[in-house]
């Protein structure tokens, strides 16, 4: 449906028009060269897989990519709490001689603070990240300084029922950076301080240093098509570029979920900004067929993709640290166009008047 959003009344209610049913895009499986397809600034980079959650095996690649590091494993993670990848960071911690050193948010709320200690108590160099960041959200890891993992993804056992996405990556730049970064955050963690390194890779984004400009600049470049997802959505700037894409005549569609985890209608609001942007809505799920959105992503013109933690939100963008990977790849848009058809096929149009409940205690703005 193509949905135009008109004014707001009170929290959650506000006015939909619709123009009339308009059939999903149809997938191909060699897909025509799109006219319209044009340079990227973000540039190409190597994808040995796009990691596609939900999945009932669990985080196997992780997991597997932890087992088999030969000499070290530096990871960021929002939450760790998932039984197979702590006791894999475990097993490692044993030997001594090995480089493993692990951050988390400095929130260390309900369970996780229990999981922390007994990291801890076996000898895993883990470390609550600064409190100067809102969040310490991103979901990133580099093994044996040779490959990477960016995402959405946290380690916690959401596995079967989350629908997020990530990439691994052998790009030495990319991984020089994420480095680069850990390294200032793990002296962050001491300090309380949010020192951040020069950044220079055209292909990642940082909150809270650069991913406003660069967030805003995948959207700008639009010239046909652009999709995306986001569990939270608030953030001027986001919302400005995708109602400039859809005024240049781009076709614009965006999920969220309809009840947000923990803060029920926090996306309604923001959604009746959007203007001539095609807006579905993905029911609470707890399942592989109908999973909870979680993911954070975009693909512009089927070619530039956007993948990582950052949500659309003015915390995640301008408090929380964040990562995020802009970059082309033939065959991992494809494989991502696919995924985000089925996503908008399940999903539908917002409710004029949804009824959301919570059992979350923990509703951060992330």
């Amino acid at each position: 449906m193509r949905l135009h959003f008109k004014g707001l009344m009170g929290a959650a209610l506000f006015t939909v028009l619709s123009a009339g049913a308009v059939a999903p895009e149809k997938q191909h499986s060699n897909p025509k060269p799109n006219p319209r397809q044009h340079a990227s600034p973000f540039g190409e980079i190597q994808v040995t897989k796009l990691i596609v959650m939900p999945d009932s095996a669990g985080h196997t690649d992780w997991v597997d990519a932890i087992n088999s590091a030969k000499s070290s494993v530096h990871m960021t993670m929002y939450h760790l709490t998932d039984t197979a990848v702590v006791d894999a960071v475990i097993s490692k911690a044993k030997d001594k001689k090995f480089d493993l050193k692990i951050l988390v948010d400095s929130k260390l709320s309900g369970g996780f603070k229990t999981v922390f200690s007994q990291m801890q108590s076996a000898g895993v160099q883990i470390r609550a990240a600064s409190p100067g960041f809102s969040l310490t959200h991103s979901k990133d890891m580099v093994v044996d300084g040779k490959i990477a993992f960016i995402s959405a993804i946290n380690m916690t056992n959401t596995a079967a029922n989350t629908r997020d996405f990530g990439i691994i990556t052998p790009d030495q730049s990319i991984i020089a950076e994420i480095e680069s970064v850990f390294a200032a955050d793990w002296e962050n963690a001491q300090t309380k301080g949010t020192t951040t390194p020069t950044l220079s890779n055209p292909n990642l984004a940082w909150s809270p240093t650069n991913s406003d400009a660069r967030l805003v600049a995948l959207i700008d470049s639009a010239q046909s098509t652009l999709v995306a997802e986001t569990e939270s959505f608030d953030d001027t700037d986001i919302i400005n570029a995708l109602n400039r894409a859809a005024d240049r005549k781009v076709n614009v569609r965006l999920i969220v979920p309809e009840c947000n985890l923990g803060s029920g209608l926090f996306n309604y609001p923001y959604l009746a900004q959007l203007k001539n942007v095609n807006v579905h809505v993905e029911h609470d799920g707890n399942s592989v067929q109908q999973p909870y959105m979680h993911s954070k992503m975009m693909l512009i013109d089927d070619h530039v993709i956007y993948i990582g933690s950052i949500n659309y939100t003015v915390n995640s963008i301008q408090n929380d640290r964040e990562l995020g990977a802009i970059f082309t790849n033939s065959e991992i848009s494809k494989l991502l166009s696919v995924e985000f058809e089925t996503d908008w096929n399940r999903s539908q149009m917002p409710a004029a008047k949804p009824n959301c409940s919570s059992s979350s205690s923990f509703a951060p703005k992330y």
